[in-house]
């Protein structure tokens, strides 16, 4: 292959004797695992197929019910799929496109050799798919997160502005069914989200470590340093925002519910015809309010987002101490 790819070895000692050979390998390894990382991911989803594809049937059927309950109410009914379509282009560009773009430049501006064409074609092939890919499928978790966030929103929408007498008994069986889909949809993507979490911690631990060796030292005397920077902080940067943005629409749909509770408890109030029925819905939604639950290993809220900035601190004190320990 002599003459193809330029010398990875020669590369690696040059890397290693400007940023140092521990930060070197910690940023190094995050190709291999993000790209195993895509290829389980996606390896996890063909055989998840079917399952999603019955998510997604059931979210139709729930969807035309919810129509009907409403009866078909445009002003209410045409807003929101504005508002859904918006948010997936703003998605695709903001969360996909952008940072592939941004990221991916940054890689093969570190590795790119003109010396060696077919392998510079590779890299950017690599750089610019591997980023789209790892994007991707985590988006494909805020969008359904997206849906069932709408779907308490149009009962919201429709209890505040129909102020005629409620199928009690209606309502809490859509609540019912878009409660389901929340459990269904944890369960469904439970490992890849699991797995992503990890990923995370382990990708800003190690930028964090690295940015910080980096800093320690002279920086600016070369091209490497200077990218490994760019590189890591952005890494860090970006897991993180990923993570805290796909957490916060995880906790719309609890917040979207409580809204939905708050609305009922009014109605309540007012209605006494169906005040029992009404009560049971409110105690429903109250006592036990609808969380994305990742098998019951973890839930996506708040209290998440604590214990990966601990977890990821932890890890950094941890290499800190086996720099210091090494380098001694």
């Amino acid at each position: 292959m002599e003459g193809i790819f330029p010398p990875l070895l020669a590369n690696q000692q040059r890397k290693n004797h400007s940023i140092g050979q521990l930060a070197a390998n910690i940023v190094m390894s995050f190709e291999i695992i993000s790209t195993l990382h895509v290829l389980i991911d996606f390896l996890i989803s063909w055989w998840k197929a079917p399952d999603l594809a019955k998510w997604l049937n059931h979210w139709n059927i729930i969807e035309t019910e919810i129509k009907e309950w409403i009866g078909f109410d445009i002003a209410n009914i045409l807003p929101a799929r504005h508002t859904t379509y918006k948010f997936q282009c703003y998605l695709a560009i903001f969360y996909v496109i952008m940072p592939a773009l941004i990221f991916g430049t940054l890689l093969v501006s570190w590795e790119f050799n003109i010396s060696y064409p077919i392998y510079c074609v590779m890299l950017i092939v690599h750089a610019y798919a591997s980023m789209v890919c790892y994007c991707a499928e985590d988006a494909k978790a805020i969008i359904m997160f997206k849906c069932l966030v709408e779907g308490f929103g149009k009962i919201y929408a429709h209890l505040e502005t129909n102020p005629q007498a409620l199928d009690a008994r209606k309502l809490e069986h859509i609540l019912t069914k878009i409660r389901s889909q929340a459990y269904y949809c944890g369960t469904h993507m439970a490992f890849q989200q699991l797995l992503l979490i990890l990923a995370t911690i382990y990708f800003a631990a190690g930028s964090l470590f690295a940015t910080v060796t980096i800093l320690s030292g002279p920086v600016g005397d070369t091209k490497d340093e200077l990218t490994m920077i760019a590189v890591v902080s952005i890494s860090a940067i970006q897991t993180m925002a990923r993570l805290y943005f796909k957490i916060r629409v995880a906790v719309g749909i609890t917040r979207e519910e409580s809204r939905v509770s708050d609305m009922i408890k009014k109605r309540e109030l007012g209605d006494q015809r169906v005040a029992v029925d009404l009560r049971n819905v409110h105690d429903m939604l109250t006592n036990n309010p609808t969380e994305i639950s990742l098998s019951d290993f973890v839930k996506l809220n708040n209290d998440l987002i604590l214990g990966v900035f601990q977890q990821i601190f932890t890890q950094f004190i941890v290499l800190m101490q086996f720099h210091k320990i090494k380098e001694g």
